[in-house]
């Protein structure tokens, strides 16, 4: 099957162009729409990665705000970032990074990319947001957790100045997952690592003698 893209770049379609009230590039529509095979065509024919609409988004950010129950989603932000797109641009108008979008998203795998390709864990919006409020106001636990580890700042407070824990409260009802971000603010690289279930890290920190288990907070296997 071809597809159309395919055609329209076969016959010199400018794929760099802009148009619509939004400015919307082939690329940023292809990713807004989770159309994984699009995109990989227009990125083999070297469409520009960064550039971004009228407001700023960029295919990255298009990307990262597909609902979680979107398979495509997250391999195309893995996509995108595989081939150097900036996790760090943020929208003109409210200054909003790729990683706030998918923690709105709840799209906790496309979370996981973006901190691994340097997203600033604590970034904030122009009216004060961050990612990991706007997953604790959206009930979405799992990217709260995600980010808690990649050393998310959990004594920050939402926009309305709530704390972490009553923001997760409020939006999930789970009183064990709250209490656990209050614990969690005392934990060291060695109680992440054993939050991770990353054994290799957790070996190499051992091996250091620089952090001993018997600080304050148990690590929890």
């Amino acid at each position: 099957m071809r597809y159309p893209i395919k055609v329209l770049v076969e016959h010199r379609a400018n794929i760099n162009y802009t148009g619509g009230r939004e400015e919307h590039s082939a690329l940023t529509l292809a990713c807004q729409g989770g159309h994984r095979a699009a995109v990989k065509v227009l990125i083999k024919r070297k469409a520009v990665l960064d550039l971004g609409s009228a407001n700023g988004l960029t295919p990255l950010h298009l990307a990262s705000i597909r609902p979680k129950h979107h398979a495509a989603a997250a391999r195309i932000v893995r996509l995108l970032l595989r081939q150097r797109a900036s996790p760090q641009l943020v929208t003109g108008d409210h200054g909003v990074a790729p990683l706030t979008m998918a923690c709105r998203a709840g799209n906790q795998a496309a979370v996981l990319a973006l901190m691994e390709a340097g997203a600033q864990v604590n970034h904030r919006a122009l009216d004060g947001s961050c990612a990991i409020t706007d997953a604790a106001s959206l009930g979405h636990s799992d990217c709260v957790r995600t980010l808690a580890a990649h050393r998310a700042d959990l004594s920050v407070r939402s926009v309305a100045g709530r704390t972490l824990t009553d923001v997760l409260l409020s939006s999930t009802g789970d009183r064990k997952f709250a209490n656990w971000i209050q614990v969690a603010r005392d934990f060291n690289a060695v109680h992440w690592a054993c939050e991770r279930q990353d054994v290799d890290a957790l070996k190499e920190l051992l091996g250091l003698s620089l952090i001993h288990i018997s600080e304050p907070t148990r690590p929890r296997l």
